[in-house]
């Protein structure tokens, strides 16, 4: 996906000038050094799209990327609802509560928590699995004027 986005970028517009795609894991440690630069920190935004349930350690990929928010940026996270429906940490996939989401973000020292879930749900076909019915939801917070 980023060799297509890095393909298409000109496509985008002249807002998406200079703008690149990269890949880098928030999670190893040390850092990689594509992530050591100060090029990755001081976001306004970052958001994660559909991918925060399939992070290895989610509290700390949560507060790896607040960490890398300007004071005042906002991380944006749109998953899937857990609607205490059963679903288990042997029965993938498995979405968040509103409140695992705040306390995520509040462990990372996120201010101005927001939590809405989505109206209706979205049938997705997983191999050996079936068709799954999803809830989602949006989530935001947004980092202080210190990193905590």
């Amino acid at each position: 996906m980023i060799e297509k986005y890095d393909e298409r970028i000109d496509e985008l517009g002249s807002i998406h000038k200079g703008t690149r795609a990269v890949l880098g894991d928030v999670l190893e440690n040390p850092p990689q050094s594509v992530l050591k630069s100060g090029r990755y920190h001081d976001f306004h935004l970052i958001t994660v799209g559909a991918a925060l349930h399939h992070f290895a350690d989610i509290g700390i990929a949560v507060q790896r990327l607040a960490h890398r928010l300007r004071p005042g940026g906002v991380l944006y996270i749109q998953d899937m609802l857990n609607n205490n429906d059963g679903a288990t940490e042997d029965k993938k996939p498995r979405g968040f509560t509103s409140d695992e989401m705040g306390l995520l973000m509040s462990n990372a020292g996120l201010v101005n928590l927001r939590f809405e879930v989505l109206p209706g749900t979205i049938q997705i076909e997983v191999p050996i699995v079936g068709v799954l019915e999803l809830q989602c939801f949006i989530a935001s917070g947004t980092k202080g004027s210190s990193d905590g």
